[in-house]
């Protein structure tokens, strides 16, 4: 019980290490995300940027020829009911409603008969129209009105009919709105192109991981730019604690093999670890610009099995090629050094196939089946011990009982010779 208490000790030290890596892993696969670069906008009055994973460094521009304009409608004040009070009265008494987007219809049914109620039916719908209550009226004579307005760019109109019946049961659709006003898509060029791309959005994706967001038109011929650049510091951060953890891995797991070795030495488990620290070691990529570790500034010591970073060379790799490094790296998921490491760290911590996970599960199944063992025979000692004192009491209450037999006869002799002395005169030994 004690070797395996000392395996479930060094397993879980281990599987400590192991998280740390993952975890340093996943660190560098971040800092190679949207969160490494610095984005820098030389006009951020006429668009903004964002940046997503896949992302590329490099120089981008955008000329903004037209914002677009998206369809309105009004509610009309001709054939609807004023409203004056949009939180108890509606335009119109009809309970149910159908809200054309182009040519596509919505049926629209409000809570309640309030104009807020229908704003927040339309709003809840899955038209993609923001629809708001406005007061063309003044503070003392308002005058509410619905305002609709498309979500999308573009000359699809949007426009509202109330549901009702006449007087003959038959049922009717009426506008409840002015004629609307259509809108118009939004209009561009990327990179001097001379081809015009257009879009029902201002946010457009103008490169993989590249989202721009159009604020203002630009002048012609004067585009906006904007510059990706990746931020090495935050790289060679992650590179500095994924070194750190994968030493203090390499160290623990060293520390379990040889003849001299911990609680865990000669298992498998013990093998495995160091199969996935040798994959993440020796990963290299032949024929690249940057090909191994050691072009990103991080050696490997083949006698103490510990790396070791220098900075300073991985800052002289990143200013002369950054796009060599990001290619090395990889994302994680499909190619690199990063889905290396991450497909290693999966074969050791994944929770059902993961070696580290069920080992410990093995080892906690003999300490277990050891304890259910222990359990059964103190519990067959139990048993025994209960019979044995049984038994002595038993024997305990015979011997009782034929030292109160032998009392009794002792007494009847003991009177019997009494008896004699009375009546000839001379003690008789009747035991003789």
């Amino acid at each position: 019980m004690t070797q395996l208490n000392s395996q479930t000790t060094a397993l879980n030290t281990l599987k400590t290490d192991f998280t740390n890596l993952s975890n340093a892993v996943d660190a560098v696969t971040t800092a190679m995300g949207a969160s490494a670069f610095n984005v820098d906008v030389s006009d951020p009055t006429t668009v903004s940027a964002a940046v997503s994973d896949g992302a590329m460094q490099g120089n981008y521009s955008i000329q903004v020829d037209s914002l677009g304009g998206y369809s309105t409608a009004m509610s009309s004040d001709t054939g609807n009911t004023k409203v004056t009070d949009p939180t108890t009265q509606n335009i119109s008494a009809a309970t149910n409603y159908t809200l054309h987007v182009g040519t596509s219809s919505y049926s629209i049914t409000p809570s309640s008969d309030t104009l807020y109620d229908l704003a927040d039916a339309i709003n809840s719908s899955a038209a993609g129209v923001q629809a708001t209550v406005v007061n063309l009226g003044s503070p003392s004579s308002p005058d509410y009105r619905l305002s609709l307005q498309n979500s999308q760019l573009g000359t699809a109109t949007v426009d509202l009919d109330a549901n009702t019946t006449n007087s003959s049961g038959n049922p009717v659709s009426a506008t409840v709105m002015t004629q609307g006003v259509g809108g118009s898509l939004a209009s561009y060029q990327v990179n001097g192109s001379t081809e015009v791309a257009t879009s029902a959005s201002r946010t457009v994706t103008i490169a993989p991981g590249l989202d721009v967001t159009m604020l203002d038109t630009t002048p012609s011929g004067q585009p906006t730019s904007i510059t990706l650049t990746r931020q090495s510091e935050t790289i060679g951060s992650a590179l500095q604690s994924f070194v750190t953890a994968y030493n203090t891995a390499q160290t623990d797991v060293e520390a379990q093999r040889g003849t001299s070795g911990g609680a865990l030495s000669g298992q498998n488990i013990v093998y495995e670890l160091q199969d996935a620290l040798n994959q993440i070691a020796t990963y290299d990529q032949p024929g690249s610009a940057i090909s191994s570790l050691s072009d990103l500034g991080i050696t490997f010591d083949p006698t103490t099995f510990q790396m070791d970073f220098d900075d300073t060379g991985f800052l002289s790799a990143a200013f002369s090629n950054m796009d060599g490094i990001a290619s090395f790296l990889g994302d994680g998921t499909s190619s690199g050094f990063l889905l290396t490491a991450t497909n290693a760290m999966s074969s050791v911590e994944d929770p059902t196939q993961g070696s580290l996970p069920n080992a410990i599960a093995d080892n906690q199944t003999e300490i277990n089946n050891d304890n259910n063992r222990v359990a059964t025979e103190q519990a067959q000692i139990n048993v025994m011990q209960t019979n044995l004192i049984n038994q002595m009491d038993a024997a305990d209450a015979l011997i009782s009982s034929m030292e109160q037999q032998y009392t009794v006869v002792s007494s009847l002799f003991q009177a019997m010779d009494a008896t004699s002395t009375s009546i000839t005169g001379t003690p008789t030994n009747v035991l003789a």
